[in-house]
């Protein structure tokens, strides 16, 4: 960086390269040129593996000039912090220290620059202060060397820099926001690139909050003071408002800090006076218990941060920075930054939760009284700017209301209904603020904005959770005062304002209308989920207020606001009426259960007015002289299929009275049948409408009553019947749910009192069979987009019909395998045809199991499938090989998996003398050829990954067999199946490597462990337990010529869980899996004779571990870990070997050792979990570097 600073380092030819050759990498950043980037980028990255990477940092950043040169050296810095020796006397910066007081002065230089008006962009300057503090972390977390010096000067430099002139004041606060946002992860493995292990990142928070913040926010509180005042006063030296900026960032960034996960020392009320080697000690003595999940205010901060005043100056802080936004606009954008960070600050504030024992309890409680003043003294100061939907204030609305969410919920929320507060002024204010939010959303001009529409619900839906907060803190007691706050402030001027706001809407954007329903239902189900839950509490006044709210019947002339205020209308009447569908049977909503007689005429009126509506709209399709809004008749339909499962032919015995079911009878089915009939007919080009007239369909299917004689009737034969015909002429889009909503409802038919539900199916099938399947025929001579639809058909068929009642259907479909096939190899170019084959296919196989004719279809059914990954195949390689990730060739490879996850799982164990491949073999050989396509980029995707998983686990349980007898040929020794950050790395199957299958398998098993995370998780055990499943045959695998290959394989296995489990990153939750997993393997290895017993084991990976190849760190940390980690994996198998269960006594009767040996089996795993989990947590602190 040009600056008044010295370099650290002389001048010489070696650093000058580097300088020009990284300033002409950033050049060609922006070439028009692909190679010119790639160039660039690769030198870029190379820097940072230089071992000059220190001294050739601090010479490119005293001398470049350009912006882009500093950003990314900065950058190599962080991205080498793991490699680099904390003191090298071989290089010109010996210490990281001194390279970090260096840095120091450069800041408190370019920041003085840019106070007087000078450039130092954001983005450059924000990675200069996580280089410094990044580098304190890294030289201050030697804890070996005793010497804490480093993180405890830095909060030295913090609290002096705080307390100076106006640039070292900017530099401190920078800092000091910087340090805040390095806090820990909720989850220690996260790491943070610093070469650090869990411990040591413990340490540093620890010494942080113990030694620094106490130090510091003292500082930190007089420099927002001081800044504030200065503005107040209008005492405006260079840079002030940009000064007031950063305070007010850095305090809401300190703000966030929350107590060190280690009880020990989150509860000390002496924790200040402890030193740093007390704090290691407590860190390293710490229980593997001590994991809380709610991550507390520090008892150590609290006094600081839990002051009742708190709250009161940031409410100043931010009224100032209001008042400046309105009175001077060029101020504006500055000010609305100072008025966001505040209000986070008082969010942050919201959620503190201190310790139970806290003496600060009482001002924490005072606080909360403090803080909800504020919150109202915000809002008054905030509505009446509110005449518009301006985004900031918007924004700010939003985060205010969130606040008062966050206060309201827990140990603040009972504090202040516990009459910290007057009930009576705490529900008027949340009524104001509810008002408010309803004003915004609903009686200012729409806008266009997508992003800007979006945060307005958002504010409708905070305040809506608001209520429903305080009702579920209030769940027990008597609520009654709330309640009526609800019925007369919240529900029923939402309801107002939703159909004022849907009429204002229609005004402004006629274009919209009719193409909006769809994404309504989808985009407002939370909001109006809530609506429904606080509606329920006072159910005859929603109701009634719901019918009345009807606008008059449409007509020729009705105008778009009626149409929207009907669609409307819809949605918040069957939100109310029941919840979303969930399982087989349809339940009445419990606040609606033993309704009044009141209640249930008004909910009979609201049901009927819609009947009504559905009823005169049915025959006004696109095509007639005044056709209604597709979106309304849309509406109508969703509301139908909403209400028909749970209120339809409903008895009393379902806690609804006698008289829903005298009015909802047989005749509205009567009533439905030619309505259907004529909606089909107007609405045949109209696939929104048709697809919510798949959502009746399906909503009968769900109502037991109408399914005894809804198709018994003529009328439904016919309307089935024109369907099936008509099918083809249909949108695309309608075909396969209309064609699955019917199937589901033949399956359902149950008997009546006139036929029985066997004779329905008799009836109905052929019609549906003989319609897909002219249409498959069809398809063999059309375009691609075509063939995809008929095959999206046979998939719905396929889904839609249960194997156990309509087992002809299935047969039939896979009698149609090789055309399908010949499809498929038709139309090898279209990935849309092969997705859509493998989707129909996959739905057929999944039924396999339970069709009574299995051993029947099961060879047709390996050829088919078979011929099918073999045409799927040559395009799902050129994909992946050609263009590497992309959406469409993700969605290929991970419908394929699917499909041979299915397979395998329905095909079952192979049978002896079969006359073709198992599926099991079948599956193994199909995922074998693809494993090697499989890059890091590729298994980057979850979906993929998860379908990998499944895969792996399916022929880890039911292909055991297929498996061990793939053990053939010679296993290779190859470094581990971990992830890396490289996207072209082939870690399951190295390039140019032909890998037996089993050894295959088994790397793609290990990967898919040690890469899990939250989404892949449960797939990922799943793999863990087969891995140990696979296990329980080797004891009785009897010797081969495949016996070395399988004891390198499994052998392999256990090398690298240890190494996995000890040494690298992993998803907590596959600890234990991982632990088991060694254990079962290593159980069954040690008892397998046939593959050299105990020694042959402990030799190999005795070898394994004392070469182990260590992620990339310092050369003094890889001494360290090796040392380390060999005694831990040696204690680790000792325990393991020493598991094994007692044989059962000789004389107890096989069913009865069967019983002990399983209850044994689990009792002695359970013991080494506990046994050892402690023990792996412990030493993965001190062996896993970040």
């Amino acid at each position: 960086m040009a600056t008044a600073v010295a370099s650290l380092v002389p001048r010489d030819a070696r650093v000058e390269q580097v300088l020009q050759g990284v300033q002409s990498a950033c050049a060609k950043l922006g070439s028009a040129k692909q190679h010119e980037i790639d160039e660039a980028t690769s030198i870029l990255l190379s820097m940072g593996d230089s071992p000059h990477i220190v001294d050739d940092a601090c010479f490119v950043l005293a001398h470049a000039q350009d912006e882009a040169v500093q950003f990314h050296t900065l950058g190599a810095i962080l991205q080498a912090m793991p490699l680099i020796s904390v003191e090298d006397n071989t290089r010109q910066v010996h210490s990281l220290v001194d390279m970090r007081e260096w840095l120091l002065n450069v800041a408190v230089v370019r920041m003085r620059a840019w106070l007087d008006g000078d450039a130092w962009p954001t983005f450059v300057r924000t990675r200069h202060m996580r280089v410094l503090v990044a580098l304190s972390q890294r030289a201050g977390s030697q804890h070996i060397r005793g010497d804490p010096a480093p993180l405890l000067s830095l909060g030295q430099h913090i609290a002096d820099l705080l307390g100076a002139d106006e640039a070292c004041m900017a530099v401190g606060l920078c800092l000091a926001a910087t340090l805040a946002e390095e806090r820990l992860p909720d989850h220690l493995e996260a790491g943070s690139g610093l070469g650090l292990t869990a411990d040591e990142h413990l340490w540093c928070h620890a010494l942080i909050e113990a030694h620094v913040w106490p130090h510091v926010l003292p500082s930190l509180w007089r420099a927002l003071h001081q800044t504030t005042d200065h503005v107040q006063q209008s005492v405006h030296s260079p840079g002030l408002l940009q000064l007031w900026n950063l305070a007010a960032q850095a305090t809401s960034s300190v703000l966030t800090w929350r107590s060190i996960p280690v009880p020990a020392l989150a509860k000390d009320a002496e924790l200040t006076s402890r030193t740093p080697q007390q704090l290691w000690t407590a860190i390293q003595e710490r229980s593997a218990s001590d994991s809380p999940t709610t991550r507390r205010m520090s008892r150590a901060l609290s006094p600081l941060l839990c002051q009742a005043d708190v709250p009161l100056f940031l409410g100043e802080v931010a009224r100032l920075a209001t008042y400046i936004s309105h009175e001077s606009p060029a101020r504006t954008a500055t000010a609305h930054r100072v008025i966001q960070a505040m209000h986070e600050a008082c969010l942050h504030m919201a959620t503190y939760e201190p310790h139970p024992d806290d003496p600060c309890m009482y001002a924490w409680t005072a606080q909360r009284g403090a803080l909800l003043h504020e919150l109202h003294r915000q809002m008054e100061a905030l509505a009446p700017h509110l005449t518009q939907a301006d985004e900031e204030l918007v924004a700010a609305l939003q985060h205010i209301t969130h606040a008062y969410t966050s206060l309201l919920a827990g140990a603040s929320g009972r504090v202040l209904l516990q009459r910290a507060v007057e009930p009576e002024a705490l529900l008027e204010a949340l009524a104001r603020v509810t008002a408010t939010c309803y004003h915004v959303a609903f009686e200012l001009a729409p806008v266009s904005d997508g992003e800007h529409a979006a945060a307005i619900e958002a504010v409708l839906e905070e305040a809506l959770g608001l209520w429903r907060h305080l009702l579920i803190a209030l769940h027990g007691t008597d609520a009654s005062p709330v309640l009526a706050y609800v019925r007369t402030h919240v529900v029923g001027p939402y309801q107002v304002g939703r159909l004022k706001a849907a009429a204002l809407s229609a005004e402004h954007d006629e274009a919209e209308l009719g193409d909006e329903q769809g994404r309504d239902v989808e985009v407002y189900d939370e909001q109006l989920t809530l609506y429904a839950a606080l509606a329920r509490t006072c159910l005859d006044a929603t109701l009634t207020s719901l019918a009345a709210a009807a606008p008059p019947p449409p007509t020729a002339a009705a105008t778009p606001a009626m149409w929207e205020q009907w669609h409307w209308l819809a949605l918040l009447g069957g939100h109310v009426l029941t919840d979303a569908a969930a399982g087989e049977e349809a339940m009445v909503p419990e606040a609606l259960q033993g309704a009044s007689p009141a209640t249930q005429t008004a909910l009979v009126e609201l049901i009927r007015t819609f009947l009504a509506l559905l009823y005169a709209l049915a025959p006004q399709g696109p095509e007639s002289p005044a056709p209604a809004s597709p979106q309304t008749v849309a509406s109508a339909l969703w509301f139908t299929a909403r209400w028909i499962p749970a209120y339809l032919l409903c008895r009393a015995t379902d806690g609804l009275g006698a008289t829903i079911g005298a009015v909802l009878d047989e005749s509205v089915l009567d009533e439905l049948a030619p309505c259907m009939a004529t909606l089909q007919r107007a609405w045949r080009t109209d696939a929104e409408v048709l697809g919510a007239l798949a959502l009746v369909w399906e909503a009968l299917a769900r109502s037991p009553a109408a399914m005894r004689v809804w198709l018994g009737k003529s009328a439904v034969h016919a309307l089935v019947q024109d369907t099936l015909a008509q099918l083809e002429e249909l949108p695309e889009a309608a075909q396969g749910p209309l064609l699955r909503a019917l199937v589901r409802c033949i399956d359902a038919a149950r008997d009546g009192i006139n036929v029985r539900a066997s004779q329905i199916r008799e009836a109905y099938f052929p019609m549906v069979v003989h319609s897909a399947q002219a249409r498959l025929e069809a398809a063999q001579h059309a375009p691609p987009a075509s063939v995809a639809a008929a095959l999206s058909l046979w998939q719905a068929l396929a889904e839609a019909s249960d194997p156990q009642t309509s087992g002809a259907v299935h047969v039939h479909l896979f009698s149609q395998l090789p055309m399908i096939v010949h499809l498929v190899h038709a139309q090898s170019q279209h990935t849309d045809v092969q997705m859509a084959a493998l989707r129909a296919v996959t739905a057929m196989v999944r039924a396999l199991p339970e069709l009574e004719s299995l051993s029947e279809l099961l060879p047709r059914a390996c050829e088919g499938v078979h011929g099918l990954c073999e045409a799927v195949y040559p395009a799902l390689a050129a994909q992946l090989r050609t263009t590497g990730l992309h959406a469409t060739g993700d969605e290929l490879l991970a419908l394929y998996l699917h499909l041979l996850h299915e397979w395998v799982q329905a095909g079952g164990a192979p049978v002896e003398a079969a006359p073709v491949p198992s599926p099991g073999a079948i599956g193994l050989a199909a995922l074998v050829r693809v494993l090697p396509l499989l890059n890091m980029e590729v298994l980057s995707v979850a979906g993929v990954r998860e379908a990998l998983a499944d895969t792996v686990h399916a022929l880890l349980i039911v292909a055991r067999a297929s498996l061990l007898d793939a053990a053939t040929g010679t296993a290779l020794d190859l470094s581990p199946p971990f992830p890396t950050d490289e996207g072209q790395a082939h870690v399951l199957v190295p390039p140019g490597v032909t890998l037996p299958p089993l050894q295959a398998v088994l790397r793609a098993a290990v990967f898919i462990m040690v890469s899990a995370d939250t989404l892949t998780e449960a797939a990922a055990s799943a793999v863990a337990q087969g891995l140990g499943f696979l296990a329980e045959a080797l004891a009785t695998l009897a010797p081969s010529a495949a016996s070395s290959q399988l004891q390198t394989s499994i052998d392999a296995v256990v090398s690298d869980l240890l190494h996995s489990l000890l040494l690298r990153p992993l998803h907590m939750s596959m600890l234990t899996p991982t632990l088991l997993a060694i254990r079962k393997i290593s159980l069954g290895r040690v008892q397998a004779a046939s593959l050299g017993g105990s020694a042959t084991f402990l030799a190999y990976v005795g070898q394994q571990c004392a070469t182990v190849a260590l992620p990339r760190m310092a050369p003094d940390e890889a001494a360290r870990v090796r040392a380390s980690y060999v005694p831990a994996a040696s204690h680790i198998l000792e325990q393991v070997l020493a598991s094994a269960p007692p044989a059962p006594p000789p004389s107890a009767s096989p069913a009865l050792a069967a019983r002990m040996a399983l209850k044994d089996e689990m009792t002695a795993a359970v013991a080494l979990n506990r046994l050892l989990r402690p023990f792996v947590l412990r030493a993965r602190g001190t062996l896993v570097v970040r």
